[in-house]
């Protein structure tokens, strides 16, 4: 990997020469280096500008566009009214770190030995610096790169932003329920004791402010919020904003933010050549909603996987695209390197597929089966129609009921995972075994890294809290 990441840093200086050497009207051309559009795809002249909106432990029933009834989004639905949305889209992790690993490198995060647990505060490990990010891929193709936002990949030398391909980042280390909690600039701490509330629009004014400074260049902002995440501490303008409470509050304050970066690219006239994405990286947790969808956050069942997605580029995408295609997010490098017109070494392993013929309405996923992990285990495998489940929880235990012979099988075009198909599929039973073993073999035998995991177990010795100090704490 370390070879092919040298390679992609000469591609980058190459590149950032050539359009030093040239006026601005040829800085804008890379032709020679984009792909040819696929089939149904609107061809644009421009590469696009590109906001990949990720949020945290948002549910796929939070959202008004799949049905939320006491929590209202007119701008995430906007994004896919104007473009597309997605209704079998899948983080691929259950939780945190891996799902941000496996987004942006296209791989499962068990390779990057990713998959288990979380990167903690005192954590010593995260994305090694080998491997290969989005954000370094569009920097071949002349993108300025800007990280807004909760990493959560490591920050330790060599794992931070602007040491994986971001040119710039303001934000936070990790998840916000964890302790100390610095605002970062770059690898610099500029504040040690941030405010929670005002994450949000911090966050949403740096990437405002990446926007509006003038560049020949397009832009990648990533913009990782750190919403709706436990704790939950909407600004006070958005207190009570929501019949959902605390957490309809936040919710709604992120969708009135990402309002702002849309008007801020309709007034910049970029709207029409920006590529907006919006999607989470995880199911619900202690609040919110799957829908319809069986399970949560940290489970197997795919209301901890599959998650809200719509993203709009009117140059290309039709208005009112839906499409209940297989998707992960594993799938957004290859694509939006394909977008961009970036040149992927041929021997990058990838797991992620392009999937712009999606965006455009096709039906049928790019991929046979995907992957669900758990703790560094694959919990579950699907196909277009069925749903493998190889473990369920019971009390303080995971079991792996595949290895006792009994399987769990969901036909999807069934609805919720309630009742296992098995004996009358065993036929598919078969199938989704060898994919399991071939799997187990290739990935399970990866070495993952734990460090810093703090000890909670006097959460549980805790006595009962005295409801007045409750409500102080909350106003904090």
């Amino acid at each position: 990997m370390r070879t092919l990441k040298a390679m992609l840093s000469n591609i980058t200086i190459g590149f950032m020469t050539a359009l030093a050497l040239s006026s601005c009207e040829q800085a804008t051309d890379v032709s020679s280096n984009q792909t040819t559009p696929k089939q149904g795809m609107v061809k644009s002249t421009e590469r696009p500008n590109i906001v990949l909106v990720f949020v945290d432990d948002l549910g796929f029933g939070d959202v008004s566009m799949n049905g939320a009834n006491f929590i209202k989004t007119p701008n995430i639905d906007s994004i896919a009214n104007a473009g597309v949305r997605l209704t079998d889209f899948h983080a691929s992790a259950n939780v945190c770190t891996p799902s941000r690993a496996g987004l942006l490198t296209g791989r499962y995060a068990v390779r990057a030995g990713l998959g288990k647990k979380v990167v903690y505060a005192a954590s010593t490990h995260g994305l090694s610096g080998n491997e290969i990010t989005l954000a370094e891929v569009l920097k071949t193709v002349g993108y300025r790169t800007g990280i807004f936002g909760k990493w959560h990949l490591g920050h330790q030398a060599g794992m931070r932003p602007t040491e994986q391909g971001f040119d710039k980042f303001i934000g936070v280390p990790y998840s916000h329920d964890m302790q100390p909690l610095p605002l970062m600039e770059g690898t610099n701490i500029i504040n040690e004791n941030v405010s929670l509330p005002s994450l949000t629009r911090l966050f949403t004014d740096e990437a405002i402010s990446f926007i509006e400074t003038d560049s020949a260049s397009p832009f990648f902002i990533y913009l990782p919020y750190t919403a709706p995440h436990e704790p939950l501490k909407p600004e006070d303008d958005h207190i009570n904003s929501s019949k959902a409470s605390a957490y309809g509050d936040v919710v709604q304050e992120l969708d009135f933010h990402i309002g702002r970066i849309l008007h801020t690219l309709k007034q910049k006239g970029i709207l029409d050549n920006t590529l907006v994405v919006f999607t989470s990286d995880n199911g619900p947790w202690w609040e919110g909603s799957a829908g319809d969808l069986a399970g949560r956050k940290g489970g197997v069942k795919d209301g901890a996987y599959r998650v809200p997605f719509a993203a709009q580029w009117p140059n290309s995408i039709p208005a009112g695209t839906v499409s209940d295609a297989m998707t992960m997010n594993i799938d957004l490098f290859p694509t939006l390197a394909n977008i961009a017109g970036a040149k992927l070494p041929t021997d990058l392993i990838l797991d992620g597929r392009d999937i712009a013929d999606v965006f455009h309405g096709e039906e049928k996923s790019p991929h046979e089966t995907l992957l669900f992990f758990n703790q560094g285990e694959i919990g579950a495998i699907r196909t277009e129609r069925y749903r493998f489940v190889t473990e369920v929880p019971y009390a303080n235990y995971r079991i792996p009921v595949g290895k006792f012979g009994k399987f769990l099988l969901y036909d999807m075009e069934m609805g919720k995972e309630s009742y296992s198909v098995a004996r009358d599929h065993m036929d598919v039973v078969g199938d989704m075994l060898a994919e399991w073993r071939k799997a187990h073999e290739e990935l399970e035998s990866i070495p993952q890294m734990v460090s810093g995991q703090p000890d909670i177990s006097f959460i549980f010795s805790l006595p009962i809290p005295n409801p007045e100090q409750t409500k102080t704490q909350e106003k904090k």
